[in-house]
C-alpha cells in the first residue's frame, strides 16, 4: 500500500512538473486571425527556478520565440500599463519602453528601436513580445536551450575584469573667451542619453552615461557664472551601470556638445555672455501655438489634438524665453480661437524680432512621422527676409535635441502666418500625431521640453549671430 502510494505521488509530481510548461495546442488568436499552433512546450527559468506565466506560455511563432509581456514584467518587478485605443503597452523599470501591437518596433525612453518580430496580441487579450528583447531590456541575461525548449534566464552580475563597463576618470571645467566648458574623460566610448528637467528652481540638464562607472573623486564642480550654478556627476545605477552628469542653471542657456574621435572625451560648453543674460530687455519673440478653441487642429492616435500638443511646447518655449532674458508674446496661453490673420498683424503691430509657429503633422498613413522646419521663401515676391537662414539654425538646434526623424527644411510660400509676418518667421512642425511613435513622444512632457529647449536654443544662437554680426537681419 505504501510503494503504490509512493508511486501515486511521483505520478501527481511529474504531471505537475509537465503543467508548469503550459501545454498549448490547437487553434489560437493570433492579432484577430486563427492560427493552427503545434510546437512543444516552452518554459523559463530565472535563476534556476521555474517561472509561472499563469496560463500564458511562450510561443514559437514564425521562427521567433515571444512571451508573455504582462506577466513577465510583472513578475521581474516592472510596472505594466494597456492603453486599449493605442494598443500601446508601456512597461517601466528604471527605463520607460513602449510596445505598439502589430509594430516590429518600440520606444526605450523615447528612442525607437527595432524588434525582431513585432508585439503580437494572443486570444484577443494577451500582449506577446520577442523574447530576448524583453529579457535583456529588464536587466537580465537570456539563453535558449533549443532541445529542451527552454528559455534559460539570469540575473545579471557584473565582472570588473570581463564587463564592458567604461571608467569615467576625469571631471573638469575650464573657462575662456565667455565660454565655460564643462569636461569629462573615460577610458572607453562614452555613450548617453540626454534629458532636461525645469521647474522653479531653475533648469537642469542631465546625461545618463550607459554601461559607465563613475571613477572620479570629485563629484561636484562650483560655477556660480553667468546663470550656471554648478555640474556635478555620480553613480545612479549599477545594474545596468549608469552615470548620470548634470549641470544646473538659473535659466535655459546655449550649449554645445562635442566629443573626440574616440568619443572618450565629452565637453559641454555654455555661452554665458549670451542674451540669456539680460534682464527682459532682450528681442521680442512672438510664440504662436496653433489651432485652439473651435479649431483643434489634426486629430491624432487616441483623440489627441494638435491644439493641445503646440500650447504645451509654445508655454514651455515661453517659460524658457522669459528666463532667459527675452521678451515674449504668445497668439494664445489657452485652448482659445485665434483668427488666421490675427496672429501676423499682433506680431507686426507689436514690432517683434521673430515669429515662431509651433504644429503638428498629420497624414493618411501612421507610417508618416518626423519634424520639418518651414519657411517663406528668400526673396519670393520681393521679401527681404532671410528666413531661410532662421529657420536652418531653429532646424539644427532642435535637431540636436530630440531623436524623431528628420525632414528637414520646406519652403512654404502660401502659409499666412510666413508670409504676412514682417519679421523672420518659422513654422515647425514638430512630428506627425498620426504616428505611433511620434504620437507617444508628442504627448510625453519631457519631450515637449526637449522640443522648446532646441527651439529656444536656435532663437539664442540667432540673435548671438546677429549681435556679432555674422548674419544681418532685415524685414519684409
Amino acid at each position: 500500500m505504501r510503494k503504490a502510494i509512493a508511486i501515486l505521488s511521483i505520478l501527481l509530481f511529474v504531471l505537475a512538473l509537465h503543467a508548469t510548461s503550459y501545454a498549448l495546442s490547437g487553434n489560437i488568436v493570433v492579432d484577430g486571425k486563427v492560427v493552427n499552433y503545434n510546437v512543444p512546450d516552452v518554459s523559463i527559468t530565472v535563476d534556476g527556478n521555474p517561472f509561472n506565466t499563469y496560463g500564458n506560455p511562450p510561443l514559437i511563432l514564425d521562427g521567433n520565440t515571444i512571451v508573455p509581456l504582462r506577466s513577465i514584467a510583472q513578475g521581474l518587478g516592472a510596472s505594466v500599463n494597456w492603453d486599449g485605443t493605442t494598443q500601446t503597452i508601456t512597461i517601466t523599470k528604471e527605463k520607460v519602453f513602449k510596445f505598439f501591437i502589430g509594430k516590429n518596433y518600440a520606444t526605450v525612453d523615447g528612442n525607437q528601436v527595432q524588434l525582431p518580430a513585432p508585439a503580437r496580441l494572443i486570444n484577443y487579450d494577451t500582449s506577446y513580445v520577442p523574447m530576448r528583447f524583453l529579457f535583456e531590456s529588464l536587466g537580465y541575461d537570456v539563453k535558449w536551450i533549443g532541445d529542451k525548449y527552454l528559455i534559460q534566464v539570469t540575473s545579471k552580475t557584473p565582472d570588473p575584469q570581463t564587463s564592458n563597463n567604461v571608467n569615467i576618470t576625469s571631471f573638469s571645467s575650464t573657462y575662456a573667451n565667455g565660454v565655460y566648458t564643462v569636461t569629462l574623460k573615460a577610458d572607453g566610448p562614452l555613450v548617453y542619453q540626454k534629458g532636461i528637467l525645469t521647474d522653479s528652481s531653475g533648469v537642469r540638464v542631465y546625461f545618463d552615461f550607459d554601461n559607465a562607472i563613475n571613477a572620479v573623486t570629485n563629484k561636484q564642480i562650483s560655477i556660480n557664472q553667468g546663470g550656471l550654478n554648478m555640474a556635478y556627476i555620480g553613480q545612479n545605477q549599477l545594474q545596468p551601470a549608469i552615470t548620470r552628469f548634470v549641470v544646473s542653471m538659473s535659466s535655459s542657456l546655449l550649449y554645445t556638445i562635442t566629443q573626440s574621435q574616440d568619443k572618450k572625451e565629452f565637453d559641454i560648453s555654455f555661452n554665458i555672455g549670451s542674451p540669456s543674460q539680460a534682464s527682459n530687455n532682450g528681442p521680442l519673440i512672438y510664440i504662436d501655438p496653433g489651432h485652439g478653441g473651435s479649431d483643434p487642429g489634426a486629430i491624432g492616435i487616441g483623440g489627441i489634438h494638435e491644439a493641445d500638443i503646440a500650447l504645451a511646447i509654445g508655454l514651455k518655449l515661453k517659460t524658457l524665453l522669459d528666463n532667459g532674458g527675452f521678451r515674449t508674446m504668445m497668439s494664445r496661453t489657452t485652448d482659445t480661437y485665434v483668427g488666421l490673420y490675427d496672429r501676423p498683424d499682433q506680431a507686426n503691430s507689436a514690432g517683434a524680432d521673430a515669429f515662431v509657429s509651433i504644429h503638428c503633422d498629420a497624414f493618411d498613413s501612421p507610417s508618416a512621422n518626423g519634424t520639418t522646419v518651414l519657411y517663406y521663401p528668400n526673396g519670393y515676391n520681393g521679401d527681404t527676409r532671410d528666413d531661410k537662414t532662421f529657420a536652418q539654425i531653429i532646424h539644427d538646434n532642435l535637431m540636436q535635441e530630440i531623436n524623431t526623424t528628420d525632414r528637414g527644411l520646406s519652403e512654404r510660400p502660401n502659409l499666412v502666418v510666413l508670409n504676412q509676418t514682417k519679421m523672420v518667421a518659422v513654422l515647425v512642425e514638430t512630428g506627425f500625431v498620426t504616428s505611433p511613435t511620434d504620437a507617444q513622444l508628442l504627448t510625453d512632457d519631457n519631450f515637449q521640453w526637449k522640443v522648446a529647449q532646441g527651439i529656444y536654443n536656435g532663437i539664442v544662437q540667432y540673435f548671438n549671430e546677429l549681435k556679432s554680426g555674422a548674419i544681418k537681419s532685415t524685414i519684409s
